[in-house]
C-alpha cells in the first residue's frame, strides 16, 4: 500500500448522521491517531473503511482503488486492510490457535500453510505458550492480545486498532505500545483509535479528531492538543486554564 485516502465519507442511520464528510489521508508506514469523545463516530468510520457498513456518500481509496461497497473479506484479502474490534468477542469454544487461524486463512486457504502464520502471530503478542488453551478462559488483557494476533495473522498492510489498550494495566499498555512500534518499524501502516493518550502520543505521526461525526482538527500531537475546539470537546475545559 502506498496511500490510503478518505474523501468526504458520510454515513447516517435513520435521522442520525454518524460520520459527516470526513476526509484524511494516510501514507504507507505512517501511524494516524484517531481520537474524540464517545459517540464521535470513530468506530463507525472503522466499519466503513473495512466494509462492515457501506457509506451513503464519499470514497475510500487504497492506492486509487475505491473500497466503498466491497465486502470485508475482499478488502482484507485484496488490499491488506484489517481491523480489531472494540468489544472483544473471541470464539470461546475454540483454542487460541484456532481463533487466530481464522485470520490466517484469509490470506492462505490451506490450513497446513496457514497454521505457522497463526502461531507466529500468537508469538508476536506473547501468547504462543497458550496456543492450545480455550479462548473463553482468557482475562480481558489477553483477549485484547488475541484480537491483535488474529488481525496480524492476515498479514495486514493497513491495520486499524479500535481501543486495544482499553482496560489494560499500565505494564500491558507499555507492551502493546512496544509491539505497535515494532510493526510500524516493519512498515505496517496503522490507524489507532484510543482513549489512552499515552499511547496516542507515543505512536502517532499525525492525529485526527472527530466530534459528533465531523473532523474538527488534524495535525501533530502538539498542534491538536493545543487546539481550542479539541480541548473543549475532548480534553476538557480545565486544559484551557
Amino acid at each position: 500500500m502506498r496511500r490510503f485516502e478518505i474523501r468526504q465519507i458520510t454515513k447516517s442511520f435513520g435521522g442520525l448522521t454518524a460520520v459527516k464528510e470526513v476526509s484524511f489521508t494516510v501514507d504507507a508506514g505512517e501511524t494516524l491517531g484517531l481520537i474524540g469523545p464517545n459517540g464521535a463516530g470513530k468506530t463507525t468510520l472503522f466499519h466503513l473503511i473495512t466494509g462492515f457498513v457501506h457509506p451513503d456518500r464519499g470514497e475510500i481509496l487504497c492506492d486509487g482503488a475505491n473500497l466503498a461497497g466491497m465486502r470485508p473479506s475482499a478488502i482484507c484479502k485484496r488490499f491488506g486492510v484489517t481491523r480489531t474490534f472494540q468489544i472483544v468477542r473471541p470464539m470461546a469454544h475454540l483454542t487460541l490457535l484456532e481463533n487466530v487461524l481464522i485470520g490466517a486463512l484469509c490470506r492462505n486457504h490451506r490450513v497446513r500453510e496457514a497454521k505457522p502464520m497463526a502461531m507466529a502471530a500468537l508469538d508476536r503478542v506473547g501468547l504462543a505458550d497458550r496456543a492450545g488453551d480455550l479462548a473463553g478462559a482468557l482475562p480481558i488483557g489477553q483477549r485484547k492480545k488475541l484480537e491483535i494476533a488474529r488481525a496480524l495473522a492476515t498479514q495486514p498492510q493497513l491495520l486499524l486498532l479500535d481501543e486495544v489498550m482499553g482496560g489494560l494495566h499500565s505494564h500491558e499498555v507499555d507492551g502493546v505500545i512496544a509491539l505497535l512500534t515494532h510493526l510500524k518499524q516493519e512498515g505496517v501502516t496503522l490507524i489507532v483509535v484510543e482513549h489512552v493518550m499515552k499511547a496516542i502520543l507515543a505512536l502517532s505521526d499525525r492525529i485526527v479528531v472527530l466530534n459528533f461525526g465531523e473532523k474538527i482538527a488534524e495535525g501533530t500531537a502538539s498542534e491538536v492538543t493545543a487546539h481550542p475546539e479539541v480541548i473543549r470537546a475532548y480534553l476538557g475545559e480545565e486544559a484551557l486554564s
